[in-house]
């Protein structure tokens, strides 16, 4: 899988993070199902199973409150795409900036996220804290 590079604030949980969700994002077109190349891609980086499965939940919610699927920036670019910030700081462990919320968002659908979401911290938190992501370059985490 070609990476992109990630901003040299980002720490290794982010790091895992943003290469699940670009992992998630390329699956389908290679007609892959998405859950065994996340638990795979998670295995690759020293990530639990759990903790992939948990991501990926948060993920597929995500699209779901969306209504459309999670995009990624080009694989040239410098910065985060609007949505890889998003997951990351939803994700952020210790955040108080909570969830985005969206008016036209089913209530219970929200409740999914929220619950998913905080399982998916609870299981990355055996490796670190999730850093503010910026929109500087870097070859990869620190």
């Amino acid at each position: 899988m070609l990476m992109q590079p990630i901003d040299a604030e980002t720490d290794w949980t982010s790091y895992v993070v943003l290469s699940l969700l670009r992992k998630w994002a390329v699956l389908p077109r290679s007609g892959e199902a998405r859950l065994p190349g996340l638990v795979e891609t998670a295995g690759n980086l020293g990530t639990s199973s759990l903790a992939a499965i948990a991501v990926g939940s948060v993920f597929e919610l995500t699209e779901a409150c969306l209504g459309r699927p999670l995009g990624m920036e080009r694989c040239y670019a410098c910065s985060l795409a609007e949505d890889e910030k998003t997951v990351v700081g939803m994700l952020g462990i210790g955040s108080d900036r909570g969830l985005p919320i969206a008016r036209d968002m089913p209530i219970g659908l929200l409740n999914a996220l929220s619950v998913a979401a905080v399982s998916a911290r609870r299981l990355l938190g055996e490796h670190g804290i999730l850093a503010p992501v910026s929109a500087q370059c870097s070859s990869g985490p620190r």
